[in-house]
């Protein structure tokens, strides 16, 4: 999959995801968002916060 179109669905897929009524830290999130935070994860080699990223984004998205 193309980086971009990549970086595109998964800032859309926390978007929907962790939105909410009113003001929201991920009510405008983006792929620019999402890119900046993948990048940062991979320079500091800290893979432990995307692991409970996607385990809180599962369980919000398939429990609800």
């Amino acid at each position: 999959m193309e980086l971009n179109r990549h970086c595109v669905d998964r800032a859309r897929l926390i978007k929907d995801s962790l939105r909410v009524p009113g003001p929201g830290s991920y009510n405008e999130f983006n792929k620019k968002d999402y890119r900046t935070r993948a990048e940062r994860m991979v320079k500091t080699g800290d893979s432990s916060s995307h692991r409970e990223l996607s385990s809180s984004l599962f369980l919000i998205i398939f429990v609800r």
